[in-house]
């Protein structure tokens, strides 16, 4: 489970990258949030911090839905004829 939570916030940093440059700064900002959610030492430190994390499923869920999204009819998906 940590080398696809690395993975999807490796996915969803480069997601927020590539929003921010090409597409506006909101979904950039967006997507930069949501990569720290799949980050482990983020992810524990919000733990210690809140004594709550996000359930796995929950986390898994999202991202297919946020991936399906952003892929299938997002700016990037557009500017890029995926």
């Amino acid at each position: 489970t940590i080398i696809l939570d690395w993975f999807l916030s490796l996915v969803f940093a480069i997601l927020g990258l590539l929003n921010w440059m090409q597409v506006h700064e909101v979904p950039g900002i967006f997507y930069l949030l949501v990569s720290s959610m799949y980050c482990p030492p983020l992810l524990s430190l919000i733990q210690k911090r809140l004594a709550w994390q996000p359930a796995y499923v929950f986390r898994m869920v999202f991202a297919f839905i946020l991936l399906w999204a952003t892929l299938a009819v997002g700016d990037l998906a557009e500017i890029y004829s995926l």
